[in-house]
């Protein structure tokens, strides 16, 4: 089925899992040889009429070899439910791009002032911050992420975390205004726990002010903090309750940091533990072991897609000339949303990102089987075409 902008290939979630094949597919481990790399392996393989993957291929640029190796040990591990055509189990040559991050570690902040672009690793204690910014991690693009710790304010003092995020289609600016706040101390223009973007939308949808009252009280001393991010939905533990709930409307999220305007702040045991679900190296059919591929003969009509918005280039990929194709899968829920998407041949990580934020807000008419509405696999690409 053709639709603008993507090539989709459908697959259902099906009741008869009795009948399916099993499913196997591990991730690449990272190399325990490596530390504090990212990286990506672009590879090609065939997936036979048994499900064995087999003919290898590594393409594009030469990755770092332990990458290559840990992604070939993976594959050769894979076992995978054949392309069926006309009823026919048939071989299918797959390219898909395995994404390598560093296992989770400690972050430590090495300076009082400065900034600190990059991850840091297996740190862990007290560490005073002095009035100013510190930024204590740099993410990708469009990250979620979970931030745990504890903090100490003294009193009088105002500070805050700062989540940088940058709109679309515009540079990476270093401006403060380009950034969430959550406030961690005494701030009188905004209170305890609460999340703000001067330049940057958000929504807050809930407040417990009791919780808040009690932080504050309490904050001379150490108290735990966690900061979900996760499908730009943001929630604020301080003090071991849920102070604020909000939605990020605006921007790709990037560095994480700590600005301190009057006193200082006291952060131990801090923590960054990443959830890029989109970069995921698992295929969303290897987590739905049900899935089928749509077959006239099992009654199943395939989704329609409603409201399909168009991806955005930004400004350094038109710089760069950045051309090409982002390959994603996705959910298509019971009810016509979008769920879960994932990167499965990426073109370079802003591309990837807004390619994936644009999905996420496309609707369908839901995929049927026998009148009624189930959830799906879709393969989508993206074409970015510079004219």
């Amino acid at each position: 089925m053709r639709v603008p902008i993507a090539a989709l290939v459908l697959w259902v979630a099906a009741a008869q899992q009795a009948a399916t094949p099993q499913v196997f597919a591990p991730p690449p481990q990272y190399p325990g040889t490596l530390h504090d790399v990212e990286g990506k392996v672009d590879a090609s393989y065939v997936v036979g009429t048994d499900g064995v993957v087999r003919d290898i291929k590594i393409l594009k640029k030469k990755p770092n070899p332990a990458f290559v190796d840990a992604t070939v040990a993976a594959l050769q591990q894979w076992r995978l439910k054949p392309l069926i055509k006309d009823g026919v189990p048939r071989e299918q040559r797959v390219t898909r791009t395995f994404f390598f991050t560093p296992p989770d570690g400690f972050l430590l902040v090495l300076g009082v002032h400065g900034s600190l672009n990059g991850r840091v690793h297996e740190g862990s204690g007290k560490v005073s911050i002095a009035s100013g910014s510190e930024w204590l991690l740099s993410l990708p693009m469009f990250s979620d992420f979970e931030l745990t710790g504890e903090v100490r304010v003294p009193e009088g003092s105002v500070a805050s975390l700062l989540i940088r995020a940058w709109p679309d289609e515009s540079e990476q600016k270093t401006s403060g205004d380009e950034a969430y706040r959550v406030a961690l101390g005494a701030d009188p223009k905004r209170p305890v726990g609460s999340i703000t973007g001067e330049a940057l939308k958000v929504t807050t949808k809930s407040y417990d002010a009791e919780a808040a009252e009690a932080y504050r009280g309490a904050m001379t001393s150490w108290q735990p903090m966690r900061v979900e991010c996760l499908d730009r939905g943001l929630r604020v533990f301080l003090g071991g309750r849920l102070v604020t709930e909000a939605e990020l409307i605006d921007g790709f999220v990037g560095h994480l940091g700590l600005e301190v305007e009057k006193g200082s702040i006291d952060v131990r045991n801090l923590g960054v533990r990443r959830q890029d679900r989109y970069r995921d190296n698992v295929p969303l059919g290897g987590l739905y072991p049900g899935a089928y591929a749509i077959e006239k003969e099992l009654g199943i009509t395939p989704p329609t897609l409603q409201q399909a918005p168009r991806p955005s280039y930004t400004r350094k990929a038109m710089g760069d000339k950045t051309q090409g194709v982002v390959a994603l899968e996705a959910i298509v829920e019971r009810d016509g949303s979008v769920g879960a998407v994932k990167v499965v041949r990426s073109l370079s990580d802003e591309l990837d990102a807004s390619g994936v934020r644009t999905v996420k807000r496309w609707h369908f008419a839901p995929a049927t089987m026998h009148g009624e509405a189930v959830a799906c696999i879709v393969d989508i690409e993206l074409s970015f075409t510079l004219r």
